[in-house]
């Protein structure tokens, strides 16, 4: 299955929106993405989750 890897600015965004308590589903509706591209992307970029 292909897919495609969001930027950095995405990346940004979603780490915001944690912070500020959205869940999943909410950002994937803020950024017109699918909520399992939101889970994909917290998998393989985990500074996010963990702020670094």
């Amino acid at each position: 299955m292909k897919y495609t890897r969001m930027n950095r600015d995405k990346r940004l965004k979603i780490q915001a929106y944690l912070e500020l308590g959205y869940k999943v589903k909410q950002i994937s509706q803020f950024l017109k993405c699918n909520p399992s591209t939101i889970y994909r992307e917290l998998q393989r970029h985990i500074e996010i989750i963990a702020g670094a």
